[in-house]
């Protein structure tokens, strides 16, 4: 009886950690608030648009990027290079991470 219920435990714990790994990455949103203080572009790394840098900075390592999956691409480097041009403040929700680690911008809201 002990060993099948160790061994019930053990497949569940498995599997468990199996969700958890295929998670990383992608299903962790996160918000952060502050004044963009950098502004990133790299033609280097396809279909990506802008990365900001934050003060304070964005919850992660700190960046928040824009990629072409989402349909206000345009619109969403246009609002975060005139928040850097200007110092706003903006309010920001990503998605999960790219494969570098950085926030992916699903939501942008500059004062």
């Amino acid at each position: 009886m002990g060993n099948k219920l160790w061994a019930r435990f053990a497949l569940c714990l498995s599997f468990t950690a199996a969700a958890l790994v295929t998670m990383y990455g992608t299903s962790f949103a996160a918000q952060g608030s502050g004044t963009v203080v950098t502004y990133h572009l790299n033609v280097a790394i396809a279909g990506r648009g802008a990365c900001i840098r934050t003060n304070p900075v964005l919850p992660g390592n700190g960046w928040a990027c824009v990629y072409d999956t989402q349909q206000l691409y345009d619109e969403l480097n246009a609002l975060l290079s005139a928040a850097y041009i200007n110092a706003k403040t903006c309010t920001i929700v990503t998605s999960g991470t790219d494969p570098f680690g950085n926030g992916i911008i699903e939501i942008a809201e500059c004062d």
